[in-house]
């Protein structure tokens, strides 16, 4: 007769795993344009917001200069307007100031004075709003002028680059708008997936202490990954439990 007796197992897994950047982007363009020069390769370390690429767009050169020739008119009729309503407005004041004395001016005069006043303050609304619609139309072009300077979105590494000078690049150019300008990676810190082949333990006999990480590639060194994040997801047949590690 032997006495059974429960206690905790523990169980000791070495499966293989792989790592991902922790942070992966596909860079599109979102302006239209030629590639104009390209400053970065496979390879090159990029800090946040430096150039990467620079377009170039003609049509929005002709753009901004059609705008801001509009802003120009615009601006010139709304101070147009100011100054007849300025004008006017002394005319009214003269005649109701001497329409204070009897049989001088006529309060036809007066009136239609008044009233010209009105229209000309609202002349003054109208232009105010077409010189700022231009002003929105100039800003519009200015901000898609800055998207054609592509810059990184963090601190990484290129690792595909996709255009050359010469090449258009655009948000819709067709099958090849599915193809990135380039694809940036964040590799100071790194995602580790273990791929679970079966149900061995539960997943709370993963442990959060650090654990070794053995890399075949520098078999000389040995790495301590501590877990930070853990999510269960089940696919056929196999279960995957992918980790957030750092070294």
């Amino acid at each position: 007769m032997v006495r059974v007796v429960q206690q905790p197992t523990n169980v000791v897994l070495e499966m293989p795993g792989q790592l991902d950047p922790y942070e992966t982007v596909d860079v599109y363009p979102k302006a239209t344009g030629f590639v104009k020069a390209i400053r970065v390769d496979r390879g090159s370390r990029v800090r946040t917001g430096e150039l990467m690429a620079e377009l170039e767009a003609p049509e929005l050169v002709a753009q901004r200069a059609e705008a801001q020739s509009k802003l120009q008119v615009a601006e010139a009729q709304f101070a147009a307007a100011k100054a007849k309503t300025d004008a006017d407005a002394s005319t009214f004041e003269r005649l109701k100031a001497a329409s204070a004395t009897p049989g001088v001016v006529a309060g036809n005069d007066v009136l239609v004075s008044q009233k010209a006043v009105e229209a000309d303050q609202s002349q003054i609304a109208a232009a105010q709003q077409t010189a700022e619609a231009a002003r929105q139309a100039v800003r519009s072009i200015t901000q898609m002028e800055g998207y054609l300077r592509v810059t990184a979105p963090f601190d990484g590494v290129v690792t595909e680059r996709h255009v050359h000078p010469g090449t258009l690049v655009g948000p819709n150019s067709g099958p090849a708008s599915a193809t990135p300008m380039l694809r940036v990676v964040h590799i100071d810190r790194l995602r580790l997936v273990v791929p679970v082949p079966e149900r061995p333990t539960p997943p709370t006999c993963f442990q959060e202490e650090p654990s070794p990480l053995p890399c075949p590639h520098i078999p000389r060194r040995r790495f301590q990954a501590r877990s930070h994040a853990s999510l269960r997801r089940w696919t056929s047949r196999r279960a995957r439990w992918p980790w957030n590690w750092t070294s």
